[in-house]
């Protein structure tokens, strides 16, 4: 039986040097049966020429098709096309977010399959030869248990001796999402009980398309973070299980894909400030309704020490937030 097709989706936005890093690593992948979608989410720097310029010379060297579309309107508009092509270029005349974004790179593929994988992968990441080998067998082999989405470890791309994150779990009491192993030292092997997560980095996800038919893309209510704690809930009540491959990892570079440079954490922008705390309380408001006061008064005590810092413009930011994220307010087709 031939193995199921897998379509890789990597998501740029103004960051082309990781993009075309990650691109070098997948184009050795020794699956049999991959296609690499990268969506550019409208860029506005010269992210689309150095890409072209990529592709150009990866064609020149190995050999490599690339496929061109358009999107435009949720219209998949195609410029150039080619027989089994591996690398398929779409390039969105907007920024609507991660979410929209990877859900443009979804749709594509499932014009061009109706029974595949699909890996949502990070551009910000470097992978191994083996690693989507192993994830896809990982997924086969654990099929008793009503997989919905897989996740392996991911690891500093500066630091490879260190975790970056295993798995997250959301803590009800702050209405934050936590990344456990998080700088802690890797020792091998690494063993998590699969009950204890909540969800998977939204960095390294690999599903199945028809799991997605049944409980829907990524939510485009979020334009950044909580989108992969959001399907994670939604896969599980819908009773699919999340698990975490502890046979093969990725490095990752972390946070430099909100606006092209790095980002550590909410606070490195008042961007990221904006887009914490809208999506915080987007996601409180579908799933833990009952805990938005406690919520709003953790958010206070948050946005008084950046106010203590200093830090006004992200206080302003995350007050902003806030208030779109309780009323679901707030652009999501183009960055604030």
């Amino acid at each position: 039986m031939n193995p199921a097709a897998v379509y890789i989706i990597v998501l740029n936005y103004n960051s082309w040097r990781d993009t075309i890093e990650c691109l070098g690593s997948l184009i050795e992948q020794d699956y049999p049966d991959f296609k690499i979608v990268v969506v550019d989410n409208g860029s506005v720097n010269d992210s689309v020429f150095q890409l072209e310029s990529w592709a150009k010379n990866i064609t020149e060297k190995k050999g490599i098709n690339v496929n061109r579309s358009l999107y435009h309107q949720h219209q998949f508009i195609e410029q150039e096309i080619y027989d089994n092509s591996l690398i398929h270029f779409i390039w969105s005349d907007q920024n609507s977010g991660y979410a929209a974004g990877n859900n443009i790179g979804i749709r594509y593929s499932n014009l061009h399959s109706k029974d595949h994988f699909l890996w949502l992968l990070n551009n910000d990441t470097i992978v191994f030869k083996d690693t989507l080998s192993i994830l896809t067998g990982f997924f086969q082999n654990n099929k008793a248990k009503n997989v919905g989405l897989v996740g392996c470890l991911q690891l500093f791309y500066h630091d490879p001796t260190r975790i970056q994150c295993t798995y997250g779990r959301y803590n009800k009491n702050t209405g934050l999402p936590e990344q456990m192993g998080e700088n802690e030292a890797l020792l091998r092997p690494v063993i998590i009980n699969q009950e204890d997560i909540h969800y998977l980095s939204g960095a390294c996800l690999l599903t199945r398309s028809n799991v997605l038919e049944k409980v829907g893309l990524l939510s485009e209510d979020y334009f950044l973070f909580f989108e992969e704690l959001d399907i994670a809930y939604r896969m599980k009540r819908a009773g699919y299980s999340l698990l975490f491959c502890n046979e093969t990892h990725i490095l990752h570079k972390h946070g430099t894909s909100i606006d092209g440079k790095s980002q550590k954490g909410s606070e490195a922008s008042p961007l990221g400030n904006y887009h914490h705390f809208r999506s915080k309380f987007i996601f409180a408001r579908k799933h833990h309704k009952k805990r938005l006061p406690l919520y709003l008064f953790v958010s206070a005590l948050q946005i008084g020490n950046r106010l203590l810092k200093g830090k006004f413009k992200n206080a302003a930011a995350a007050i902003k937030g806030v208030k779109d994220g309780i009323i679901k307010n707030g652009l999501t087709t183009t960055q604030q």
